[in-house]
């Protein structure tokens, strides 16, 4: 997979609130990095901060650049609780793994 396809087998799992695909699309050492609840390191800590994430649903990218092994989208999504949320997400591939998630929303 490339790595803008990495990024979006992911959202497609977010989209799905389904915790494991999204899991799968990332190395047991992945750091993730969000305003809400801070950084998680590894698959574990990253489960935990990901099954609190809001289900979420019309989820539209706007906007995609692909530079070597970073993925960079924003967009906007409907979060439950929330309404129709601004995200950025910056995923960086390694070897059809994400390495590491930025995600910024509001």
């Amino acid at each position: 997979m490339s790595p803008s396809e990495v990024a979006h087998a992911f959202l497609d799992a977010a989209a799905r609130h389904d915790v494991d695909a999204m899991l799968g699309c990332m190395t047991t050492d992945v750091v993730m990095d969000e305003p809400q609840s801070g950084v998680h390191r590894g698959a574990e800590a990253v489960r935990r901060g990901m099954a609190s994430w809001p289900r979420i649903s019309n989820q539209k990218i706007s906007s995609e650049t692909v530079e070597a092994d970073v993925v960079k989208m924003q967009g906007t999504l409907d979060a439950e609780g929330y309404g129709t949320v601004s995200t950025e997400w910056k995923f960086t591939i390694a070897g059809e793994k994400i390495t590491r998630l930025d995600v910024w929303g509001g």
